[in-house]
């Protein structure tokens, strides 16, 4: 019996980036279901396409931010979340916190250490 792809929705400002991380998951075998970089597009993706984890960048195009897009899909859906972000600034990582990601990765990020947050992220919203 084969086991399902685990599918990830990419919210990422920097669309260079955003393919990067697409690419490098499609390689090691996690089915991508779309790439964002807007809050809005986000949550509309979300909806549509359900996925089992989302990999969400915290400083997105247009107003909104990751954090206030992950609430809004939190709303409607129960599904994990890695922030990923090249900030650490206190106010911004406890916001972060209070959403209850199952992991963040300070940016620069490698592939290594997005699946392997993928892996523990999934293990942990299971419990």
């Amino acid at each position: 019996m084969r086991k399902k792809k685990i599918s990830i929705l990419i919210v990422e400002d920097e669309a260079i980036l955003g393919e990067n991380y697409r690419e490098g998951l499609t390689d090691i075998g996690y089915n991508i279901l779309d790439v964002c970089n807007t809050g809005e597009s986000a949550i509309k993706s979300a909806r549509e396409k359900k996925p089992d984890i989302i990999l969400m960048d915290i400083k997105l195009k247009n107003d909104m931010t990751g954090i206030e897009a992950y609430k809004e899909i939190n709303r409607f859906m129960d599904v994990p979340v890695i922030y990923l972000t090249a900030y650490t600034d206190g106010k911004i990582r406890q916001e972060a916190e209070s959403t209850a990601p199952v992991g963040f990765i300070n940016k620069p990020v490698r592939i290594e250490d997005i699946h392997h947050a993928i892996q523990k992220g999934l293990f942990m919203h299971e419990l």
